[in-house]
């Protein structure tokens, strides 16, 4: 399973690119007021209970997921 959207309600959709648990991908905005991101992806990464050790997953792999989605924002 791999997470491909999400939306701040109210404001925003957006898309994330990329396969697996790689880093490499990226976020399209996908309409709405842009707004910073960065306060939405930290929370989703702090409350995420699975560890990624290497390409090994440890926990859910829907917050696998949501650990990646930082890090490919931070790779564009």
């Amino acid at each position: 399973m791999t997470a491909r959207e999400f939306s701040v309600p109210g404001q925003n959709r957006y898309r994330v690119t990329g396969e697996g648990y790689s880093t490499k991908g990226q976020l399209q905005h996908s309409g709405g007021a842009r707004i910073d991101i960065d306060a939405v992806l930290l929370p989703m990464a702090l409350c995420a209970d699975a560890r990624l050790d290497g390409e090994e997953l440890i926990g859910d792999p829907t917050e696998a997921h949501l650990l990646c989605w930082p890090k490919r924002v931070a790779s564009v």
